[in-house]
């Protein structure tokens, strides 16, 4: 990654997983902190240094298995009510791998 983005920061959740199934990678002008890291999603708090804008990000790549899958439901529940998420624009984006309906499910 060094040579690709020279000067660039990164993390991932490869302690859960050994598959690393969340990478961030972000430019030296954000100042990133890690405030809540599980399997499924990572929680970042965010400060864009050129714009003096903070903000709350959390990465989610949900299981396959619908009962691990509620857990990520109950951890965000759960960071809702927690500072510093709680009081801060908070976004929440990835691959939740749930659909709306069966028609919009992939069989391969």
């Amino acid at each position: 990654i060094s040579r690709a983005f020279p000067g660039w920061h990164y993390d991932c959740n490869y302690e859960f997983s050994d598959l690393g199934k969340i990478w961030l990678l972000w430019h030296p002008t954000v100042c990133v902190s890690v405030l809540h890291k599980l399997l499924q999603s990572i929680t970042y708090s965010v400060r864009l240094l050129f714009i003096s804008t903070s903000l709350v990000v959390t990465l989610v790549y949900g299981s396959t298995c619908r009962k691990i899958r509620r857990e990520l439901w109950a951890e965000l529940c759960f960071l809702s009510y927690t500072a510093p998420v709680r009081g801060s624009p908070w976004v929440v984006l990835g691959d939740f791998n749930q659909v709306l309906s069966a028609s919009e499910h992939s069989t391969a």
